[in-house]
């Protein structure tokens, strides 16, 4: 007789694989983590380790059948193809594989939101220079089709700017192909959500701050939940995001949709068939709403019923050290244990900020008012 306890493969085991993997050990759920790094820190805390790439598929499948999982799931964009794949096979809770690809290819989910008539920038597909020809709109943002993290990505305002960032852009590519988006003018913002049974359930929106944009580069500095929108505003970007995920198909899944507000129109920027990352899914939903959206993700995967009820009504927030905040950031570290959630704080390093990997730790913090979680930041900031 098999043993009821219920086992979830974790494709990933990196830092942000960690907390849903001891999320799983709280639920009492034997937990499998695979990835390609013998060293992943989340190997620590899994039941059992496999090392593998998490693009592997069919090997996946068969460590899959071999420990006869309940269920299977990540919380990064790389491994989403193979969770899709594994759970089509063996017919588990989970993403269908077209909306998997759609979720990890900028190209095709922006051609599926145009076909569907939602708001769309002009954009071009290119796999050589000779195609950046068909870019007659700056600003543009040129990005690789399938990579994460902001690597790759940059504003150019020439033709001779895009050009020149065409290579550096591709290589970041696995498919070595860019998409060229008309630049959109306004305020950026996530909205996080989860989809069961057909039912799609908004859970919060998130506010940003970014920084690098004088350089061409997009880097998120700060996060803070709820975002300081108007009724008017939330019911807008509410729409947007529901109509993406219905054109998508998603469903089964958690889901973190960055939406950017320009005038009175809303614009998908991507949509993610994850959790947010930035620590946001993980810490900052909770900690503003009370939704544990890493149970949820872990029910999903098994088939169980999930909760969105909110219980409360905090102001949570996360903040990035860089080289311009570091002795602020550090200097608050000391003096606002009070309100601080958890942190850390990476050595020094003098470099520009170029993508989220750039980055040299982050402080999380709670408060019970907007003004205080905005205060708070401004101390982190008092360097600059």
């Amino acid at each position: 007789m098999r043993n009821s306890q219920k086992k979830i493969m974790i494709l990933g085991a990196g830092q942000m694989q960690v907390p849903v993997i001891k999320k799983c050990s709280d639920l009492n759920i034997f937990t499998i983590a695979v990835d390609f790094d013998e060293y992943a820190p989340g190997f620590k805390y899994s039941d059992k380790g496999l090392i593998l790439s998490t693009h592997d598929k069919e090997e996946i499948l068969k460590q899959a059948k071999k420990n006869k999982i309940d269920g299977i799931l990540t919380t990064s964009d790389y491994p989403v193809n193979s969770v899709a794949f594994v759970s089509n096979q063996l017919g588990l809770s989970g993403l269908s594989q077209d909306v998997a690809t759609l979720s990890t290819n900028k190209f095709l989910l922006r051609e599926k939101l145009k076909e569907c008539k939602l708001n769309c920038p002009k954009y071009i597909i290119a796999c050589d220079n000779s195609e950046l020809t068909q870019v007659d709109f700056f600003p543009a943002i040129i990005k690789p089709i399938d990579s994460s993290a902001s690597r790759g990505v940059k504003k150019v305002n020439t033709p001779e700017e895009l050009y020149e960032q065409f290579a550096i852009s591709r290589e970041f590519s696995v498919s070595q192909k860019v998409i060229v988006e008309e630049f959109i003018h306004g305020r950026e913002y996530s909205v996080e959500a989860i989809s069961q049974g057909g039912k799609h359930y908004i859970i919060s929106i998130t506010g940003k701050t970014i920084v690098g944009e004088e350089d061409g580069f997009f880097v998120e500095l700060a996060h803070q939940i709820p975002a300081n929108l108007s009724e008017e505003e939330i019911e807008l970007v509410h729409t947007e995001t529901l109509a993406a995920l219905n054109a998508i198909g998603l469903d089964d899944s958690a889901s973190h949709a960055e939406i950017i507000l320009s005038g009175k129109k809303a614009y998908i920027v991507e949509v993610g068939a994850r959790l947010g990352g930035d620590f946001i899914g993980s810490d900052l939903v909770p900690l503003s709403c009370g939704v544990d959206m890493l149970e949820d993700i872990v029910k999903v995967s098994i088939g169980e019923e999930i909760s969105t009820t909110k219980d409360r009504m905090c102001y949570s927030g996360i903040h990035f050290i860089t080289p311009e905040n570091y002795k602020s950031a550090a200097a608050f570290i000391q003096e606002k244990q009070d309100i601080i959630v958890k942190y850390e704080i990476n050595n020094y390093q003098n470099k520009k900020i170029e993508n989220s990997l750039d980055r040299l730790g982050y402080i999380i913090v709670v408060t019970e008012s907007r003004k205080e979680l905005n205060d708070a930041f401004r101390s982190i900031n008092d360097d600059n």
